[in-house]
């Protein structure tokens, strides 16, 4: 069904450069659009930055423009989120280059997507810069003497990622609308690469014009549908794949009595079992009927530095994990000590710590304010990774049993080995 034109007349003329190939481009993509009949309602152009990226004003579609480089990801977004819609990209080399892993994991993920990328061989916005498709010899604004570099062949390149349509045109092919119409029409990822003329830069430097086209044709660059093949369309697996069911952790005691909202620090080392034991500390919380967030705080050693757990209990919703100020901290080691030295500096007097005692002179000398429990393990036989369950186990019966210890016996039992929970179970009956 042939459409009207998709183009908003009262924009014209385009601002692109005298005897710039982009305002071709898009008549081409307009008269694509039109003879398929596609409906501008259901109809999205993502532009990159770049010369290309004003097209998108040009148009009475649904439009989107972003970062450079990045609007393949925009589109990849838009297709999983609303899969009737066609979306088109509209890209330079220059965003093909910056964002070269998102086109290649879109044409190797199959996401339905239309790419169009306007190549004219150089950065053209920004004054003619070589791009990744410069071809070696080529000059630009920064290869005075010729490009030493081989330039990508995005088709090529787009085949070794999988693309399920492939073509190639130029500015100057007739039938231009008619490949990117077939594009369009292509149940898949679709890229064309269009050889593009930059009037200011390339062009005019590199004496571009259809005798340089077609020496480029000798040279190997196939011009047309290079590839075009079916294979499952992505955005139609991920709406077909069931998901998995999100279990709701129904309370199973609903019986604390606490009223109002907790916050609290847990800091210490790799190896201590903060950020583990803490969930158990949630999960606790969450079958006597409270609410519980917990955020955590590691370095990139993962085995092997600080380790914190900032938690919010209450027994209303809660909605952020912003902590201001908290209520109770737990410190099991100087490294602990080091990392929350700044939020131990601040603590209001209403504040406590619960820290080992061997510690417990060097939280004073930070801030004397908070009332500072010292807890004395020294004729205790606990193991480096129990510390922290007997930390919170002490915080718990002396807040008045904020969580029942029945409570955290069960959330061991639904998150430990069994040898590990016995283990962990003797502790708690041990301290409760």
């Amino acid at each position: 069904m042939q459409m009207n034109s998709c183009i908003n007349k009262e924009k014209l003329p385009f601002g692109f450069c005298p005897g710039c190939g982009h305002g071709m481009i898009l008549l081409a993509l307009d008269k694509a659009i039109s003879s398929l009949g596609l409906d501008p309602k259901n109809t999205v152009i993502v532009t990159d930055i770049g010369c290309c990226g004003i097209s998108d004003r040009y148009f009475t579609t649904n439009t989107f423009h972003g970062l450079h480089g990045r609007s393949i990801t925009y589109a990849t977004g838009i297709k999983l989120a609303k899969p009737h819609l066609n979306v088109i990209v509209i890209v330079g080399d220059g965003g093909i280059g910056i964002g070269g892993n998102h086109v290649i994991n879109a044409a190797r993920r199959n996401i339905g997507i239309t790419v169009l990328v306007f190549n004219n061989f150089n950065f053209g916005m920004t004054g003619g810069e070589h791009s990744v498709t410069t071809p070696r010899s080529g000059i630009t604004t920064t290869m005075q003497s010729g490009n030493i570099e081989e330039g990508f062949d995005i088709c090529k390149l787009m085949s070794g990622a999988g693309a399920s349509f492939i073509a190639r045109g130029t500015v100057l092919d007739k039938d231009l609308p008619e490949i990117i119409k077939s594009a369009l029409m292509h149940d898949g990822f679709s890229i064309v690469d269009i050889w593009d003329l930059c009037a200011a830069y390339f062009g005019p430097k590199n004496q571009m014009n259809r005798s340089w086209i077609d020496k480029k044709k000798e040279e190997g660059f196939s011009f047309g549908v290079v590839e075009n093949k079916m294979r499952p369309e992505y955005s139609r697996l991920v709406a077909e794949k069931e998901s998995m069911p999100i279990k709701k952790r129904e309370p199973k005691y609903n019986c604390s009595k606490f009223k109002g909202t907790m916050t609290i620090l847990i800091s210490g080392s790799a190896g201590q079992k903060i950020r583990s034991t803490s969930s158990l500390l949630g999960f606790a919380a969450t079958i006597s009927g409270l609410h519980a967030t917990q955020r955590d705080d590691f370095p990139i050693t993962v085995l092997s530095g600080y380790s914190v757990s900032e938690m919010i209990i209450s027994d209303r919703q809660i909605h952020s994990t912003a902590v201001l100020s908290h209520d109770m901290i737990v410190i099991l080691s100087e490294e602990g000590i080091a990392q929350i030295k700044d939020k131990i500096r601040s603590l209001p007097k209403t504040s406590k710590i619960y820290v080992l005692s061997y510690l417990a002179k060097k939280v004073h000398s930070i801030n004397k304010l908070p009332k500072i429990i010292s807890v004395d393990i020294t004729s205790m036989d606990v193991k480096r990774e129990y510390l922290c369950l007997l930390m919170i186990c002490l915080m718990l019966r002396m807040e008045d049993k904020t969580i029942d210890k029945r409570e955290m016996i069960e959330a061991i039992r639904c998150n430990r080995k069994k040898e590990i929970a016995r283990q962990s179970i003797d502790l708690i009956d041990d301290v409760f």
